[in-house]
């Protein structure tokens, strides 16, 4: 979990360097179907509705996608994001079931283990530089981007234990949406064709969790056992 997590993460900051944020967001969206995929060839997982997952991907692709111009490396390292993040929506939720508090501390302290050395040895080239400039190390920057990620590290696993994979897949990519809306507030346009990707999208998850919650039938053979 703490290597998928790390991985996420890189590949999700590394293909933003190379490509558009509507670009690596509307690839993120189809974590939701890797899940899927992935949820049935290793726990034989029924997708309770593949139509869903259809609305959503293609709803988040048609509102965020403006154009088709893309870098392929960053198309990589987002491919290689809903890889990293399908796996660990799965593996989390079975290694948090028995103590999702305890489980979420050792991931935790895994991942700052493993990625630390790393980051250390990109990053202190950069870092030294800046800190013997005039203006130094921006101290407050850094330590609020290390809250959010940990925050939202800590928001991503409670909500999976809450969950199943798959949902927790779905509404993280329609979270996608939520970020481009939220920049209204900064004055940033809001077009017809988002309202209607995101009307898309916000089906999708509802049919998805209409299907989820709807009885499942039972084969007539069994209740004639």
């Amino acid at each position: 979990v703490s290597v998928t997590q790390i991985l996420g993460n890189v590949c999700h900051k590394s293909a933003l360097m190379h490509t558009t944020i509507p670009v690596v967001h509307t690839i993120k969206s189809l974590t939701t179907g890797g899940t899927a995929v992935l949820g049935y060839i290793m726990y034989r997982q029924q997708t309770p509705s593949v139509a869903a997952i259809l609305m959503m991907v293609g709803g988040v692709g048609s509102a965020l996608l403006t154009s088709i111009q893309v870098e392929w490396v960053g198309v990589a390292f987002a491919s290689v994001c809903v890889v990293a993040d399908s796996f660990r929506a799965l593996i989390g939720k079975s290694v948090l079931s028995p103590n999702p508090t305890q489980a979420l501390i050792k991931v935790q302290l895994l991942s700052l283990a493993v990625f630390t050395p790393v980051a250390l040895f990109y990053e202190y080239p950069s870092f030294a530089a800046q800190a013997a400039s005039p203006a130094g190390l921006p101290f407050h920057s850094l330590a609020l981007s290390v809250l959010g990620v940990a925050s939202m590290e800590l928001a991503n696993f409670c909500f999976l234990t809450l969950t199943t994979p798959l949902s927790h897949s779905m509404l993280n990519s329609f979270r996608s949406l939520v970020l481009v809306a939220s920049g209204a507030f900064f004055g940033a346009p809001i077009t017809l064709r988002f309202l209607l990707g995101s009307t898309i999208a916000i089906s999708g998850v509802a049919l998805h969790s209409y299907k989820a919650r709807a009885p499942t039938k039972t084969p007539a053979k069994d209740k004639a056992a």
